[in-house]
């Protein structure tokens, strides 16, 4: 199984979305599962149900973040090449939805949006377009962060 397919698994068995994706590579980094879910627990729903930026890429910023071991703060340039990175992540994102705002991919979905955690069931993964999210934001770590992830 690829790391797409593991992300989606994990997805379709229930976690949210930046657990999804952060979970199917954290492990690169010697953190294990439990502690990725964990960590990564928080974020679904665009931030907790607040409906902000989507948990997918939240997880993505997360692993760019591990992918470049972070950043010295003696070091601007390292910061920067973070961010850079951090911000061509999110466009390459909303280059394909349009937004990264977890209301937005919602609403231009005409998914009816709540704060509240949806139950997970067969409507929930028929109607709600999240699957797509973590496939797509999988691919982008792959695409973007994977070389660098299996460096460290």
């Amino acid at each position: 199984m690829d790391r797409v397919e593991k992300a989606l698994e994990y997805f379709y068995r229930g976690y949210n979305c930046c657990q999804s994706v952060f979970a199917a590579y954290s492990d690169l980094f010697g953190v294990e599962e439990s502690a990725a879910l964990a960590i990564s627990s928080g974020f679904g729903g665009g931030m907790g149900g607040l409906r902000e930026k989507c948990g997918t890429v939240t997880a993505l910023f997360m692993l760019a973040g591990l992918s470049k071991g972070g950043y010295d703060p003696e070091s601007p340039p390292s910061k920067k090449e973070l961010y850079d990175l951090i911000k061509a992540l999110d466009a390459e994102f909303a280059g394909q939805f349009g937004t990264t705002n977890c209301r937005e991919l919602l609403v231009n979905a005409k998914c009816i949006v709540s704060e509240h955690p949806s139950e997970r069931n067969a409507k929930y993964y028929a109607k709600r377009p999240c699957a797509r999210f973590v496939e797509t934001a999988a691919e982008i770590a792959e695409k973007h962060l994977a070389g660098q992830l299996i460096e460290h």
